[in-house]
């Protein structure tokens, strides 16, 4: 396996309720892809273009109220996504070769990242919370970069010392990358491609 590694000097787009939980029934749906490749056995429908069409119409709504009800049919298509990525876990996780290992963990670890999106937005959407800044979860670099072939190295949680800097710190899987990318003063994202 050969690993290439580059941090790029780049504005980090911030990243909003709607898009996080896109970007949740994105991901799922691509290990959903690979298991069914593996096992045709997994089945799941698809949201993926619901998903980004409620979330182009909640970043362009107007009201409050509306933009609530965009989100339920959001998170449902969300939860929807969920239940279909557990049910294949378990089916997967049945699998004894290295690559079922491998898909188990991976969207064992999307599965909580999307559940904490959720949760989020249900905190700040509907209960009217503000969420800590160190509290906010993120999943991915949003840019033009995820239309490419490579993975990008998923993101946990933007440091609590984004208060205090107009840099952003990223913790990330890939921390010894991003670690060395903010003390050479980037205001980046490092990526891990496979």
């Amino acid at each position: 396996m050969r690993i290439d590694s580059t941090v790029t000097d780049t504005d980090i787009l911030a990243p909003s309720d709607s898009r996080l939980l896109y970007d949740g029934v994105r991901v799922l749906t691509r290990l959903l892809r690979q298991a069914r490749e593996h096992l045709p056995e997994v089945s799941f429908r698809d949201h993926c273009r619901a998903a980004k069409r409620r979330e182009q119409e909640i970043r362009s709504g107007r009201g409050a109220r509306r933009r609530a009800a965009t989100y339920r049919r959001l998170l449902r298509l969300v939860a929807q996504t969920s239940g279909y990525a557990t049910a294949a876990r378990a089916r997967v996780c049945c699998v004894t070769d290295q690559w079922a290992r491998s898909w188990c963990a991976e969207m064992g670890a999307y599965l909580e990242l999307v559940a904490r999106v959720v949760d989020q937005t249900n905190r700040r959407v509907f209960d009217g919370e503000t969420v800590v800044v160190g509290q906010f979860a993120v999943f991915f670099r949003s840019s033009a970069d995820t239309r490419s072939a490579s993975f990008w190295c998923p993101l946990a949680v933007i440091s609590s010392e984004m208060q205090y800097s107009s840099t952003p710190t990223i913790v990330a899987p890939c921390a010894t990358i991003v670690s060395t990318a903010a003390k050479s003063g980037l205001s980046s994202v490092a990526t891990l491609r496979f």
